[in-house]
């Protein structure tokens, strides 16, 4: 019977043909002992039993599984609005993560680098004396305002540099996110489960329509296209710095579907060279948002789409305040610095 274990039958049509080999068996084996087998079938009674047996545990066991079945469809079922906001807010959750260690890394580094400055400023107060006024002291008081300003230009122009770091360490990771973000969106937007597209067509006016159709305008409400929505990108101009703007370098893929009986979706021509002349290129548009994507417009779609823009929106307000936190604490620290040299100055001139 090691055959059946492996041959593509329903359970049923199993459990029959072994309940036959074991009757046709049963026959063979028992031929010269006729009085062990009884019953319609000529079969002994403890394999009647076995049969019997095999026959209930497997009713159970069907059962079972049904009721297990349809605990995991009633769970995906429940689960299934969740999707969208599971993944989106998982993806969103790791790039804040990442965003925030990568500002914090800097920072303290910054920090480490302030205090060596703090010590340094510290040293030559102290070593501003009084006494440095006297002109036999001059080279000293000469060196150590050389020192001094060394230390602060070398501190502006480290500040400068962190600036611009993490500016640029906060762009790349708007970057990524955004990448990131949107191939998720999009696996959300065509995961289409069975069933997606029975979905209940809006009604049409009835004088609405036949107006639409007197005037030459042929609706389509029957089929996928009427059910289909396209599903606007994300404006790159959420995440800049200054004057910069994330390049929409790279591809998601296009699945836009271009009717041809759409007028309004052809692509541009190319207009034709005058006599005499080469052929005019058409000028590529610039990219301000991310591909818009097509698909069926279901519940869970719908859902994808609020939870991708709420994440986001919610990952733009954090890339910003870390942006904003970067300027200002750059500029309240170059402010100190340019203070302490004031006081420094003016130190200096009362000797």
């Amino acid at each position: 019977m090691g055959p059946l274990f492996y041959a593509e039958k329903k359970l049923q049509e199993s459990l029959v043909e072994i309940e036959k080999i074991i009757k046709e068996e049963a026959i063979k084996i028992y031929a010269d002992k006729q009085k062990f087998l009884t019953g319609a079938d000529k079969i002994p009674d403890y394999l009647r039993a076995y049969i019997e047996n095999m026959q209930r545990n497997m009713n159970e066991f069907r059962i079972q599984s049904i009721r297990e079945l349809r605990n995991a469809c009633e769970e995906l079922s429940e689960m299934s609005p969740n999707i969208s906001e599971m993944i989106l807010f998982s993806n969103h959750q790791r790039w804040i993560f990442t965003l925030q260690m990568i500002n914090s890394n800097l920072w303290n580094e910054l920090q480490q680098e302030q205090s060596k400055q703090e010590n340094l400023k510290k040293t030559h107060q102290k070593q501003l004396r009084p006494n440095l006024g006297n002109p036999q002291l001059k080279e000293e008081l000469d060196d150590l305002k050389s020192r001094e300003s060394k230390r602060l230009s070398d501190f502006l122009e480290l500040l400068s540099k962190y600036q611009v770091t993490l500016f640029d360490e906060n762009f790349n990771q708007g970057d990524k996110y955004l990448k990131a973000a949107s191939q998720n969106f999009e696996f959300l937007i065509l995961l289409n489960y069975p069933g997606d597209e029975q979905i209940q067509k809006k009604h049409q006016n009835l004088k609405v329509s036949l107006r639409q159709k007197q005037s030459g305008q042929i609706i389509d409400t029957n089929s996928e296209r009427s059910l289909s929505k396209t599903w606007e990108g994300v404006q790159l101009e959420m995440f800049t710095i200054g004057d910069r703007i994330i390049q929409y370098n790279w591809q998601i893929n296009q699945v836009i579907k271009v009717d041809p009986k759409d007028a309004k979706n052809k692509a541009p021509e190319a207009k034709k060279p005058a006599a005499g002349g080469k052929q005019q290129e058409i000028e590529k548009p610039v990219q301000t948002s991310t591909t818009p994507l097509k698909s069926f417009k279901t519940f869970r779609q719908i859902s994808a789409k609020h939870e991708f823009f709420r994440s986001v929106n919610e990952f733009v307000i954090e890339y910003k305040k870390q942006v904003d936190y970067t300027k200002d604490q750059i500029k309240l620290l170059s402010e100190r610095e340019l203070k302490f040299q004031f006081k420094w100055e003016q130190s200096i001139a009362s000797l």
